[in-house]
């Protein structure tokens, strides 16, 4: 289901997705009602379980694309594809060691989630 308002600025729709799990591998092709393709598209992830340092609520800004390139990292990340229908979205592949990468709270190290502790939320406004 989306949020769409109008607001008179330079967007005039926004479209918010529900919360979405996050599966390695996975892809997702949420409808977005713009009726044209994104002009900006965002995520976010929230944790539902603590994990990484982060408590239940908290909320990670997170960017779209693969997470580096070293042994390990070359499977991870989040990308998406929207078009003037859906917002489509993929995972990355690996679960070892993560399908998704965020700063530990605690330890400002790079660390992978665990995916059933969060839910991925896609924004795109147009």
């Amino acid at each position: 289901m989306a949020a769409n308002s109008t607001s008179g600025g330079i967007f005039s729709r926004i479209f918010i997705s529900p919360p979405q799990a996050i599966v390695a591998a996975g892809a997702i092709a949420l409808p977005h009602s713009l009726g044209i393709a994104p002009k900006l598209i965002w995520g976010q992830l929230i944790c539902g379980t603590a994990d990484a340092g982060y408590s239940i609520g908290d909320v990670y800004p997170i960017d779209f694309g693969a997470q580096g390139n070293s042994p390990g990292l070359s499977h991870s990340g989040v990308a998406a594809s929207p078009d003037a229908t859906n917002m489509n979205i993929i995972f990355g592949a690996s679960l070892s060691p993560a399908t998704i990468f965020v700063l530990q709270k605690g330890t400002k190290q790079l660390t992978g989630i665990v995916n059933t502790s969060w839910s991925f939320i896609a924004y795109g406004v147009a």
